[in-house]
């Protein structure tokens, strides 16, 4: 059965030869050119291996980077003694797994990301909704299965067609990378941005919850534009609720930065520490930054708003008739989650008074 690795390796393949193709023959723009170049090679070039197949097309499509060429070597070059391997390798996996962590500096160079800072920061947050935009008019439950079809018969293996199971898996596959990458937004995992461990034992959330409370941290006051001062804030964050609260971790189950991305604090599974009396029924997501007068960014709020509410009830995790309230409207000892913050989201979705 294809794996949800495998599929993602047919997802980025198809994107991959699909933007940015450069050709003296025209573009390589969606699997039905890739399957007649193919043809058009292997009838030019009789017998040609699976390896020297992809050099050809690389060399159609005008993929010949220092990057491909560490992994694949140069597209000019046919077979010679010792490359007689298939493509599907663990250096081929690597190879797709680089380009997708790829970085052109600023001069023109290419190299990989130097450390999580550097990796981040150049990385846009906008490129799922850009990958959506590429891949969501297309048919991909039958082009993912043309991709398989041409993976295996380059790996000599079209036997694996005949499994009945595959088309099923592949849909249900698709299914997982949609919500994944398409209706939940990028989310900054603890290990990322330097999260100390729990301490004790974590204590689980029964799903799906029925409550989601906004918060503002109001210190740090200011928002966080770059994920270095996100992240920075993050951990700044987590040991004052540790060390001077006394807290099992840091309290929000997720925080939401000015640079894009939301960040995991408790997380999906494990009972925070945000609001008192109501931990175990809701999710505590919180605003960097003080919203007392001023509110956080637009794109900020819907990353709350729409991608992480959808994610959340598309997932499972939130009954999709959530109650959503303010820090404030819990306990009578905060302004929580400021003035204009909170005027804002008593006009958003499934806020209750």
């Amino acid at each position: 059965m294809p794996s949800f690795g495998l599929l993602f390796y047919c997802l980025t393949f198809l994107t991959y030869f699909s933007v940015d193709s450069r050709s003296a023959v025209g573009h390589l723009r969606n699997i039905d050119s890739l399957i007649r170049a193919v043809e058009q090679v292997e009838d030019s070039n009789p017998g040609l291996s699976p390896l020297a197949l992809i050099r050809a097309l690389r060399r159609i499509a005008g993929h010949d980077d220092a990057m491909t060429v560490h992994f694949l070597g140069t597209s000019h070059l046919f077979d010679t003694a010792g490359l007689e391997t298939a493509i599907l390798n663990t250096s081929s996996f690597s190879f797709f797994d680089k380009a997708l962590h790829h970085i052109v500096t600023d001069n023109g160079e290419e190299r990989e990301g130097q450390g999580l800072d550097d990796f981040t920061e150049k990385i846009s947050p906008k490129r799922r909704q850009l990958s959506r935009l590429i891949l969501e008019p297309r048919d991909l439950q039958n082009e993912v299965m043309e991709i398989l079809a041409l993976v295996w018969k380059l790996e000599r293996t079209e036997w694996i067609a005949f499994d009945t199971g595959i088309s099923h898996s592949v849909k249900e596959g698709l299914k997982e990378f949609v919500h994944k990458y398409w209706e939940c937004p990028q989310i900054i995992p603890r290990c990322q941005w330097g999260a100390k461990p729990h301490n004790g034992t974590p204590l689980p959330l029964s799903l799906p919850l029925d409550h989601l409370f906004v918060h503002h941290t109001y210190t740090p006051s200011a928002p966080c534009l770059t994920f270095s001062d996100c992240a920075r804030d993050m951990r700044a964050m987590q040991r004052f609720h540790q060390d001077e609260r006394g807290w099992r971790d840091i309290g929000y189950s997720f925080v939401v930065g000015s640079d894009g991305y939301v960040y995991e604090g408790a997380g999906w599974n494990t009972v925070g520490t945000h609001t008192r009396g109501q931990n175990s029924i809701g999710y505590g997501v919180s605003f960097i930054g003080n919203y007392t007068a001023l509110l956080p960014s637009r794109h900020s709020m819907d990353l709350l708003r729409h991608q992480l509410v959808q994610c959340a009830v598309g997932g499972g995790r939130l009954v999709s008739n959530f109650t959503l309230k303010g820090h404030r409207q819990m306990v009578n000892y905060t302004t929580c989650p400021g003035d204009a913050l909170f005027s804002e989201i008593t006009k958003w979705d499934n806020f209750r008074q």
